[in-house]
């Protein structure tokens, strides 16, 4: 979950005012430590399509990558959001497929689109709107591996006040909204497809922050949240909250967050960016596992606590591990699409990317747009998978 970057990204960039000039430099560094790796990042203005090359499959024993270091950046805390990538480092998948180093960062204030074009990371795990948004402006980037295929935002409501089923319940109540371009499009994409005019009109929508505790409160009966951060898990662990879901996802087939690189990277170490790919792939598939919750939780807490963060997050009295544990349990219905299943754990869904280009072109987020397939690079994807959407591993 990239949220609050992105709200800082795209408050600041009006989701789409990055000028390359204001991506030439890098300010400040990753929030548990800097990056050592020196793999090329700087990006070309040319265009490409998403088929890339046509390497036949490879094995994780001819990777041609022994030896190479690779930074990673998440743009949130590195918590269940990034289970897929935490958990390729925590069980050396990194390793398994030849990389020597591998760093993984965390920030909530760096922009994605500007440390991965100017090399201080390979890889940034954000949103695929930051793609998005950078394509626009002719950046040279592309979502290389889908980590969340549908949006985690949901509408959330106290279930022990409301019993909400649909949008159309909202009539005659406060609706809390984040003001970030990708909550208010969804929202106002989703309430015009549900309800009339008139109808809308019987919605109080104001802006709050993030706390849950604007519901617990009554400043709002509904808003909207991300429902697997950990503080309405913990609330709920403890017995203190009961809340309700309605994804938006159900009403919107838009994507969530995505591995992003250069198209330089791309170009000039395509082996480093497919053994990212697999490796990654990898973690994401475990993430997904049923049977695997607790022990990816557990890897969770290891990189929170490896990042300083751990009793920042989960400074309660519940158990840190029950928490991310409960945490993974809900991403899986929000990071696995259908698509997954033929095409490969990772696949980067175009139409949903499209959609969501569409939705903030039409609102007026985006100057201009690019075709979806030049996002999105599925080259990597298809050559580490085989024909039945398998991921091809070497125990």
């Amino acid at each position: 979950m990239s949220s609050i970057h992105r709200r800082k990204f795209l408050k600041s960039t009006g989701l789409a005012s990055v000028g390359i000039a204001g991506l030439a430099g890098c300010t400040g560094s990753g929030g548990s430590g800097e990056s050592s790796s020196e793999s090329s990042g700087g990006g070309s203005d040319e265009e490409e399509s998403s088929s890339g090359s046509e390497t036949e499959p490879t094995t994780s024993s001819d990777s041609n990558v022994s030896g190479e270091s690779i930074s990673i950046l998440t743009t949130y805390y590195p918590d269940a959001s990034y289970s897929g990538v935490v958990r390729a480092k925590y069980q050396n998948y990194f390793e398994a497929v030849g990389f020597s180093d591998v760093t993984l960062d965390y920030s909530l204030e760096l922009n994605p689109l500007q440390v991965v074009t100017s090399d201080d990371y390979d890889f940034v795990i954000a949103s695929h709107l930051d793609s998005i948004a950078g394509r626009a402006q002719g950046v040279p980037v592309q979502s290389i591996v889908t980590t969340q295929g549908s949006t985690v935002q949901a509408y959330t409501y106290d279930a022990d006040e409301h019993d909400f089923e649909s949008p159309a319940d909202f009539m005659g109540s406060t609706l809390g909204l984040q003001n970030d371009p990708d909550i208010t499009t969804f929202n106002n994409q989703i309430l015009s497809n549900e309800l009339s005019e008139e109808e809308r009109d019987q919605i109080n929508e104001t802006f709050v922050g993030y706390d849950v505790r604007n519901l617990l409160t009554g400043k709002v009966d509904v808003m909207t949240k991300f429902p697997t951060n950990a503080d309405g898990i913990i609330l709920e662990l403890q017995d203190e909250a009961s809340f309700g879901y309605i994804p938006m996802k159900d009403y919107l087939e838009v994507p969530g967050n995505a591995a992003i690189t250069t198209t330089s990277m791309i170009e000039e170490k395509p082996d480093v960016v497919r053994e990212f790919v697999r490796a990654h792939a990898k973690g994401l598939a475990d993430s997904i596992n049923p049977d695997m919750a607790a022990s990816v939780a557990a890897d969770c807490v290891q990189s929170t606590e490896d990042a300083g963060i751990g009793e920042q997050i989960f400074g309660t009295d519940v158990d840190a591990v029950d928490i991310q544990t409960r945490a993974i349990e809900l991403f899986r219905e929000y990071r696995h699409i259908d698509e997954w299943d033929t095409n490969g754990v990772g696949w980067n869904p175009v139409d949903r990317v499209a959609l969501a280009q569409q939705l903030f072109a039409d609102a007026g987020q985006l100057d201009d747009t690019s075709d979806p397939e030049t996002i999105v690079n599925n080259t990597f994807i298809d050559e580490v998978t085989d024909e039945n959407g398998t991921l091809i591993w070497e125990e």
